[in-house]
């Protein structure tokens, strides 16, 4: 654990709170490293909005578990397999157009396989890389994915209301690829109407893609009358325009 702490390199109380509580330390453990001289500030507020700090703190994170009773399951992901995750969980017709495996959950990090091939986006030439749109869309799907994980009802429209990337490295759609994601809604921290995720997608253990994406959770009752509303204010700003 020391060396695990040593390679984070914490340097705040907040940070402590954060890493803390994605791997599931024990009290004695956070006693023993808040002893040690961190800068004091307050403890992570999961109920912040998602942020740069947060993806960071993400990224600093080693790549895959620390536990060897994860060894089979993470084999597994690490080598591109992993069965497909439904596609109810990422509100899909055809389960050609799923880009993501089951997640493999370790301490609050998902795991995700993610494919490179769905019949609902075409391109206009093949390319010697997987295309920026593809990522998004894997990216997107992991917001569906990960907020029924945490119990967001399948029934519920979900809706990705900030999108925020950084392209590090291109991937190549030989090799397996890596997305994990840490988000507010695995402890808890809002009513499930709202909720970020920090993701970070990897490729032979180098950082490619980071960043982070929100989301707002309804009924599919409550979905219809905003979009009736939202029909209806178009609606009469386009009859002001021609009367």
């Amino acid at each position: 654990m020391n060396d695990l702490f040593d390679t984070l390199n914490i340097q705040t109380e907040e940070e402590l709170s954060f890493y803390s509580t994605v791997l599931g330390l024990d009290e004695q453990t956070v006693a023993q490293f808040s002893n040690q001289n961190l800068n004091p500030e307050s403890a992570f507020d999961w109920k912040s909005r998602w942020n740069w700090t947060i993806t960071n703190m993400l990224s600093r994170l080693p790549v895959g578990p620390t536990d060897k009773s994860y060894d089979a399951q993470w084999e597994s992901i690490a080598s591109g397999g992993g069965s497909r995750i439904s596609k109810e969980m990422v509100h899909k017709k055809q389960d050609a157009n799923v880009l993501l495996s089951e997640p493999l959950e370790i301490g609050k990090v998902l795991y995700f396989n993610m494919g490179v091939s769905t019949q609902e986006i075409n391109f206009d030439h093949p390319s010697d890389h997987v295309q920026g749109m593809l990522i998004m869309e894997a990216l997107r799907q992991t917001g569906l994915a990960t907020a029924h994980y945490y119990g967001v009802p399948e029934s519920s429209q979900i809706t990705i209301t900030a999108f925020n990337f950084e392209f590090k490295d291109v991937l190549d759609e030989r090799y397996p690829i890596l997305i994990r994601l840490i988000s507010n809604l695995s402890v808890n921290a809002t009513s499930k109407s709202t909720g970020w995720g920090a993701f970070e997608v990897l490729q032979a253990g180098a950082s490619c893609v980071v960043g982070g994406w929100e989301g707002h959770f309804v009924p599919e009752r409550t979905w219809k009358r905003i979009r009736q509303r939202s029909l209806r204010k178009i609606e009469n700003l386009m009859a002001s325009e021609t009367a």
